[in-house]
């Protein structure tokens, strides 16, 4: 069987859920982890595919917002956000599937020249980040217009962050919003090919919920996985 090489950008958050959800979920995948000593040119032109995770927030400078704000981090990581663009836009441009996830679908945004919401609460919307205790906190989304989820439908998602996107980077549309603060959730592609999908939430680790979480995680991985065997047909 032929090994499918899906590249899954490092991350200290929880890693090793990518990893799992990816190596179950895509037949015959093989994870390769790519840390921020990778070297991106010669590392896209082996994948059949690309996962951009989630962590620490972007460097405020790559889309001209202040260094000091509500939830900010001790410490950016400004190398992680630019290996990671470089990747992206090869990727792209090399035509691989490409799932962005969490601060993944923000880095996307920032890299296409679209700013943040660089703190949610602060902003008037709802707390959208990890509960007490250390889990997922979450909501619905509203979907409408996406290639991929049904429109007009609502869908629950975990969720554990604090910023979000604060428009669509032009060639992309927003096609799902929290409910009921309609803070992007779903970015994609104005074209079909090649594939593009941003979510919000965290699919990677929906089993740690109940079952009405499953069914987000599911598609989103179907869609992800029918892109693959399209790119390495």
């Amino acid at each position: 069987m032929t090994q499918i090489k899906i590249g899954i950008t490092y991350t200290t958050s929880r890693l090793d859920y990518y990893i799992d959800w990816i190596a179950q979920g895509v037949q015959g995948a093989e994870p390769q982890v790519l840390g921020p000593d990778c070297q991106p040119k010669n590392v896209v032109e082996s994948l059949h595919a690309l996962v951009l995770t989630g962590g620490v927030d972007i460097f405020p400078s790559f889309y001209g917002g202040p260094i000091h704000y509500p939830g900010a981090p001790e410490a950016f990581l400004p190398d992680r956000d630019l290996i990671e663009m470089e990747l992206y836009f090869r990727a792209r441009r090399r035509g691989i599937p490409v799932l962005a996830i969490c601060r993944g679908v923000q880095l996307v945004a920032v890299a296409e020249g679209a700013p943040l919401i660089q703190d949610l609460t602060s902003q008037g919307f709802q707390d959208h980040g990890r509960r007490t205790d250390g889990s997922d906190s979450e909501h619905l989304v509203r979907v409408d217009g996406s290639r991929f989820f049904d429109s007009q439908s609502e869908i629950w998602v975990n969720s554990a962050h604090h910023q979000a996107l604060r428009q669509a980077p032009a060639g992309f549309k927003i096609t799902g919003w929290s409910v009921p603060d309609e803070v992007p959730e779903i970015l994609e592609s104005i074209y079909e090919e090649p594939f593009f999908l941003g979510v919000q939430w965290h699919p990677e680790r929906s089993h740690l919920k109940s079952e009405k979480f499953h069914a987000a995680s599911l598609k989103t991985l179907r869609f992800f996985r029918e892109a693959i065997q399209r790119f390495a047909r």
